[in-house]
């Protein structure tokens, strides 16, 4: 009991701000450092602006300045020196990213999206008899409601009683691998979804919604190159269905397009 006491009565030790310098130069022996300023052009990318400090870099412990400008990045190394050498590090400052604000405090990233990035909203099921079972965020927590002790088996046949029978139908396919394999023993079963996404601030109107409809695959067998390896081939894909094309056109098309190769 007292010893008990005694813990209690310790006072809170305050949390300690880690800093990583001064420290020495840690590339001396084996050549020096990379480049101190480094400029790279974002050709293929989308054009972003962003403001990083950080004390070291990818296993260079040296300052570092990160800036994006559009289709540019500067990488501007200073001759101050940390004790870090890894190929993780702090990061200081902001980024912009997918429609985000992305801030950097040390290891931390606070993500911000924008109100006009795009939020799912539904995906439906085609059924057999025509009707379209629909997903929307929320409608688990809604069955929890009312049922709060329910499993995860209880949730996933509950779902599936919702659906009901989905139209599908099965078809024979081939594929042809990069090494000229004929596999003509593939059955590939396709069913019809649709998903839908609106923009954060118009979540409550369709103007602007992006609505995608696809045909969900499996095979019977395995499919491509890694058929029977440890690797393995592909049993299952999606593939977007195009403006006045029926499911087995779609399915017939993918068939020509993908790769299934690794």
């Amino acid at each position: 009991m007292q010893e008990q006491q005694a813990v209690a009565a310790e006072p809170k030790r305050k949390k300690q701000i880690k800093w990583w310098y001064p420290a020495k130069k840690l590339r001396a022996s084996d050549g020096g450092y990379g480049k101190w300023v480094s400029t790279y052009y974002r050709k293929f990318l989308k054009p972003t602006i962003s403001l990083r400090i950080s004390p070291a870099s990818y296993f260079d412990n040296r300052m570092m300045i990160h800036l994006d400008l559009l289709w540019v990045s500067w990488y501007i190394h200073l001759p101050i020196y940390s004790t870090i050498d890894e190929c993780e590090y702090p990061e200081f400052g902001w980024y912009y990213h997918s429609n985000s604000l992305v801030l950097c405090w040390n290891m931390k990233k606070k993500f911000i999206h924008m109100p006009w990035t795009y939020e799912w909203v539904r995906t439906s099921k085609l059924r057999a008899d025509g009707t379209w079972y629909t997903e929307r965020k929320g409608h688990v927590k809604e069955y929890r409601k009312t049922h709060p002790d329910a499993s995860i088996t209880e949730i996933w046949d509950y779902e599936k009683e919702q659906e009901g029978k989905l139209w599908e139908e099965t078809h024979h396919v081939a594929y042809i691998t990069k090494y000229g394999e004929i596999q003509n023993d593939i059955e590939a079963t396709i069913k019809i979804e649709e998903r839908e996404w609106r923009q954060k601030w118009l979540k409550w109107t369709k103007w602007g919604n992006k609505v995608s409809r696809d045909i969900a695959v499996e095979f019977n067998n395995e499919v491509g190159s890694e058929r029977g390896s440890w690797k393995g081939g592909v049993m299952g894909c999606g593939y977007q269905i195009k403006k006045g094309e029926k499911p087995l056109q779609t399915l017939r098309r993918m068939m020509k397009e993908s790769n299934f190769d690794r």
